[in-house]
């Protein structure tokens, strides 16, 4: 159970956190887990008093509800606008979020708008996030996977990035 901490944290009132992770799946269970794993996190930034922005937390609900696509062709103008307003982007490592082409496509954007990334990879992390090089993210999803074309639109961007 969540409780309300009487912790400082090291944001202002401008910043906002952009919380990206994997989505996008065939079956809706998968993709009702990942909503609630996001609305846990988002909670957990809301008792810190932490201001955060989910597009999973979001938009899930509106999509079901009137049957709207779950990929990022459709939603990425809705993610990039929000996220090239946030000051930081909390990419939650879950779920085979590798293959994620939304989370690829958030993770460039926040890298050409130099846009600092921390990885959550468990509960845990949420208090002492870790402060990562984009490109080496990059690197990691470039690796993981059958074939760069499986990315369609994105797979030109896959490239191999030194650290």
């Amino acid at each position: 159970m969540l409780t309300h901490p009487n912790v400082k944290h090291d944001l202002i009132y401008h910043d906002l956190i952009y919380l990206a992770q994997a989505y996008t799946h065939v079956d809706p269970k998968v993709r009702q887990d990942r909503y609630e794993y996001a609305c846990g996190a988002v909670a957990y930034y809301a008792l810190k008093n932490i201001p955060v922005f989910s597009p999973i937390v979001h938009w899930h609900e509106v999509s079901k509800r009137f049957n709207l696509p779950h990929d990022i062709d459709f939603w990425e103008t809705q993610c990039l606008s929000t996220l090239s307003r946030c000051t930081r982007l909390h990419l939650l490592q879950r779920d085979n979020w590798q293959a994620s082409n939304g989370v690829f496509v958030e993770l460039k954007h926040a890298l050409s708008l130099s846009i600092p990334v921390y990885v959550i990879t468990c509960f845990n992390d949420f208090a002492n996030p870790k402060l990562v090089h984009t490109p080496s993210i990059i690197k990691k999803m470039n690796s993981h996977g059958k074939d760069n074309s499986e990315r369609g639109p994105y797979r030109d961007y896959l490239k191999p990035v030194d650290d």
